[in-house]
């Protein structure tokens, strides 16, 4: 978000603030509805991108979600297969139901989920077995040390082994080193997120990036 002066103002500034006022919902649809339309161009410019978009829990909550959702891509360019959706773990303990449903509605017409911020491991794969999850995002915090961390590395080997018997990709979060990138590579992780593939940018500086650059900036192991 950026302020008054035109400077950013990060996620974890004013998304907290936004969740105890009841907005994030809203901050939810702002942008599906900015990405569908306005950035469509990035899309039809470069058919294998695929943006991930979160979803906060006041609007994984919200029946009408799914909706508002199929009429936005009926009135885009944009292919379901080009969205997948991110939930975090934390909220199937809360929204199991919401989020199934969620889940089996857009991926019938072709879009695919991410499990958001995955740590707690085999407390959350009982849930897996029935969800229709494509992808699990393995938590930051037990990623950034796993070159150096026996314990850190166990859980990520554990999770990733897991995760592949079930038929789902595995993603790992703050991939910032050539060691971790590597102890990754090792361990047989799908893909990786991080500073040292390539630091946050907005949509406006997505759209002057080559096709080519595009096409593997978010894929590390495939």
């Amino acid at each position: 978000m950026l302020d008054q002066s035109g400077n950013y103002i990060l996620p974890g500034a004013f998304l907290p603030a936004a969740d105890r006022f009841g907005l994030t919902a809203q901050i939810d649809r702002w942008v599906i509805d900015k990405v569908l339309n306005d950035y469509a161009h990035l899309f039809m410019q470069n058919p294998n991108l695929v943006l991930n978009l979160n979803l906060s829990a006041n609007s994984v909550a919200d029946d009408s979600l799914c909706d508002f959702i199929m009429q936005m891509f009926e009135k885009s360019v944009v292919l379901p297969h080009q969205i997948c959706f991110e939930v975090k773990e934390a909220l199937l303990n809360i929204n199991l139901s919401s989020i199934t449903t969620l889940i089996q509605r857009l991926g019938e017409i072709g879009c695919s989920f991410a499990l958001d911020d995955f740590s707690s491991g085999l407390s959350s794969f009982a849930f897996l077995k029935n969800l229709e999850i494509d992808f699990i995002k393995i938590d930051g915090n037990i990623v950034s040390d796993i070159s150096e961390d026996k314990i850190d590395h166990a859980m990520v080997e554990s999770i990733n082994s897991m995760a592949h018997l079930l038929g789902i990709k595995t993603i790992a979060e703050c991939a910032d080193t050539g060691a971790v990138i590597q102890s990754l590579k090792l361990l047989g992780v799908d893909y990786a997120q991080g500073y040292y593939l390539g630091k946050p940018a907005s949509m406006d500086e997505l759209g002057g990036v080559k096709a080519s650059d595009r096409e593997t900036s978010g894929i590390l192991f495939n």
